[in-house]
């Protein structure tokens, strides 16, 4: 079984915005700056829990926002958060055999995503959803071997997802992201207080 269908959503958010993580503060700071930057109309957000960041939404501006995620629990946080919202469209699926249908997004936001997926197929599939304006956010967290992949903090069901993650390099996550016919138009490295890096980059369509 998928272990995101077993981690408590108290758990999740208290473990990503513990000090000794500050992950939670690192996406929400992030999906605000793109939001700002690109004012999307049309937003897709794979592995989107409870919608860290959707506070910054102009749900009165945007046509469309497809959030998606694997775990039905965080999705019915989700649409209690925004009662009444009609172009929010939430989808509890797994991405892998979600069929997107054609449709082409603005922004498409993956932040701490592409570590449960198959990198290729993901990119390809994210590619296909992509039109000549659309721009690919991701956040990944880079490897270390003075790092668990999964922070140690109270929350122990977290390190549920220790053999379920995948990380990838840098350099490996260029040559996916060209491979799928796509191109980093802008990038850097986070290292946040514990240590932890974290590469964040735009890309668009070659």
């Amino acid at each position: 079984m998928n272990p995101w269908l077993d981690i408590d959503i108290s758990d999740y958010v208290n473990h990503m915005s513990s000090p000794e993580v500050g992950q939670y503060q690192l996406i929400n700071l992030c999906f605000k700056t793109i939001l700002q930057k690109h004012s999307p109309r049309r937003i897709f957000i794979p592995g989107c829990t409870i919608g860290n960041g959707f506070e910054y939404i102009s749900w009165d501006y945007v046509e469309i926002v497809t959030a998606l995620d694997i775990n039905p629990e965080y999705l019915k946080i989700l649409k209690d958060k925004f009662p009444g919202v009609d172009n929010l469209e939430i989808v509890n699926a797994d991405f892998q055999t979600f069929n997107p249908e054609g449709r082409k997004y603005n922004v498409i936001f993956s932040a701490l995503f592409f570590e449960y997926v198959d990198l290729k197929s993901t990119l390809n599939k994210i590619k296909d959803m992509m039109n000549k304006s659309s721009v690919l956010f991701s956040m990944i967290q880079l490897p270390d071997e003075n790092q668990s992949k999964v922070s140690k903090t109270e929350y122990k069901s977290l390190q549920k997802l220790s053999s379920f993650i995948t990380l990838t390099t840098a350099k490996e996550f260029r040559t996916e992201i060209e491979k799928a016919g796509l191109i980093i138009k802008s990038g850097e490295q986070k290292t946040l207080p514990n240590g932890k890096s974290f590469l964040l980059t735009e890309s668009v369509l070659k």
